[in-house]
Parts: C-alpha cells; structure tokens; sequence
C-alpha cells in the first residue's frame, strides 16, 4: 500500500500543477510527449521533505511529522489512539495541501530556471556575432532597443505580438517600466495564486517578471591564456551563452589575471570568451566569470517547446542517514527551442 503522505500529496498536486502559470506555462508550446532525439529531458525533483524520529538531528531541512502506520485491529491495543492523529496530520489537517503547494513552486521555479538558461545557451554565436541579442552591453534601455527585439523576432514569418511574451528579472522589469511603451498592470498580479506575476504589457507584448532569468549569471572557467598586449582566452564549458559585446568580470582562485572592471567580450568560440589583454601569462585553474547585465528574454512562444508529464509523480524513499524517509517529487521534462526564436534583451544588472 502506498504511504499516506504520498496519496495525500498526489491529491492535492494535480490541480495545483495544471493550473500553474509560470514561464514553462506561458512562454512556451506544451507537449504531452518526449520531442525527439537528442533533446534534452530533465528530472527536477523535491528529495528533502524528511520524517524523523523525534531528537534526530542529522536531516536536512526541517522534518515533517507525520508518517503511515500499518496497524492490525486484533492486536493493537493503541489503533483507536492512532487512527485519529494519522487523519489529523496527514489528511484533515494542512500538511498535504502546504507540502504540495511548496513542492509545485519548487518543481516549477527549478524548471524555469533551467528553460530560460537553455534559451540564452540557444542564443549563443560563435566569433564576433551577436546575432539574437539586443543591447548585449546592458546599457540603459531605451525604446529603440526594444522595437529592434521585437522586429527581430517578429521578422520571421508568421509571427506576431499576440505570439510573443517577455520574461524579465525585477532589475529588468525597472528598466522596461522606463519605456514609454509599458504599460503597469495595476490591478490583476497574474490570475492565479500559484504562478509569476504580469507586472504589465510593453508595446502591446504581456510582461512577467521572474527570478529564474539570470541577473549577473555566472559561469565556471577552468584556464586562461593571456597574450601580454592584445588578447586574454578564457577558456569555459560548452553551452555559456556569452556573445560578443557583453560584459564581464573575472574572479580567479590566486588573483591573478582577475577582470574587476567590467571589460567587453571581443569574440566567443564553443568553449572560449576573448577580452583584452589583462597581464599576460596563462594558467589552468579554476574561475568564475560574471555577466554583468541581467539577460531578460522576449520569445515566441508558438516556436518553443515543452514536453512535460501532466503532473509530478511522488514517492516515498528511505534515507540511509536518518531514521526516517523522504517524500519525493518528481516531474519528467523536456525544451527545444527554434533557432531565431528568442532575443535575449540586455538591461543594467542592478543600478537604471
């Protein structure tokens, strides 16, 4: 029989998850299957809702109380005792409905974060191009700039503005609201209680602000090379993202070779980002590059695609270090996106 915290919680998910309004839900294309080969599939799932023992200090986070007593009526002489505070905690009570709540703003809010990266990742070009990005310097936003990113993408066929939203961070929501084209929502903060708000409508495109786009993205490097006179290659993974004309910062494990003063990316190759000159030398260690801007994103919807599992699948799993188990959530995804589709629209990382 499955645990009472399972049921309970898979009860109480499935609505809340259907009617979820966030950036998998509005800037994208639902499907109810895997796309294809080689796309990719993703798992997020919630592993840390622990029930122990009562003193047990080695779990992480905070635990839930109740569990699932399997009990025979013959002999046990405390089921008339049980059975009530097994309904109270799991069933009649608010347990289930605030752990389901909590596990669809997880699930959902990893989801997003990890779509918009991929977009941005789908955004990138190689050399000295930046062809799906306005604005990659982040200066301050002006209406120029957001007419040339909707031109952008509403040049390929087919598309509108009704095909069109825009997913800003809160630094890039007070930029857009300098444009005299924004118009604020001032009174529905997004129809539905479990989602991101619709902070307002830019020349007509709805507007939702969320944490899962990136202000001051960071991206892990693993060496350098540095020229003395002209040029610095820092080498990264595949996927960063960066293109020519963004700026960054450098942060090495020694200090050396260290960008403190946002400097302009000159080039970008698969696995390499190009400033000036800081010193000269090379080294293989680690360090962290920081995009200084707030990478927000228009995208058209009707070419970006998520396949998702109509709701999350929960499951109970023993835990080898606690004296209890963990409620488990999960929900199989996966994106694509089609080249040309989105515009990654630089703004100023904190200070308009």
């Amino acid at each position: 029989m499955a645990d009472i915290r399972s049921k309970a919680v898979l009860t109480e998910l499935a609505p809340l998850y259907q009617e979820a309004n966030y950036g998998v839900d509005l800037a994208a294309t639902s499907l109810r299957e895997p796309l294809g080969m080689g796309d990719s599939i993703g798992v997020p799932s919630i592993g840390a809702l622990t029930v122990n023992a009562s003193g047990a200090t080695d779990a992480n986070p905070e635990a839930v109380t109740n569990a699932e007593l399997t009990l025979n009526a013959n002999l046990e002489p405390w089921i008339n005792a049980k059975l009530p505070q097994i309904e109270s905690m799991a069933l009649g009570g608010q347990w289930a409905s605030q752990t389901a709540a909590q596990c669809v703003s997880q699930l959902k809010n990893s989801m997003d974060s990890d779509f918009l990266k991929y977009l941005i990742a789908r955004n990138w070009t190689a050399g000295t191009a930046s062809t799906y990005h306005v604005n990659p310097g982040a200066e301050s936003l002006t209406s120029d700039m957001v007419y040339q990113a909707i031109a952008t993408l509403t040049n390929n066929k087919g598309v509108t503005e009704q095909d069109c939203v825009f997913m800003v961070s809160a630094w890039g929501r007070g930029s857009l609201s300098s444009i005299a084209g924004f118009v604020p929502n001032m009174t529905d903060a997004g129809g539905r209680v479990n989602g991101l708000p619709a902070v307002g409508t830019l020349m007509g495109i709805p507007v939702y602000q969320t944490s899962a786009v990136p202000n001051a993205r960071t991206i892990a490097s693993t060496a350098w090379t540095d020229d003395g006179s002209s040029a610095m290659t820092i080498t990264v993974g595949a996927d960063h993202g960066v293109v020519k004309g963004q700026k960054i910062t450098f942060d090495t494990v020694t200090g050396a070779n260290d960008i403190t003063s946002a400097a302009e990316v000159t080039s970008t190759a698969a696995t390499t980002i190009t400033v000036a000159s800081v010193a000269g030398g090379s080294a293989t260690e680690a360090g962290t590059i920081t995009v200084e801007a707030s990478e927000n994103l228009l995208i058209n919807k009707n070419q970006t695609f998520v396949a998702q599992q109509i709701m999350p699948k929960t499951r109970i799993v023993d835990l080898y270090n606690s004296t209890g188990s963990a409620l488990q959530v999960s929900a199989v995804w996966g994106r694509i996106a089609r080249a040309g589709h989105a515009i990654v629209l630089g703004s100023p990382k904190s200070a308009i």
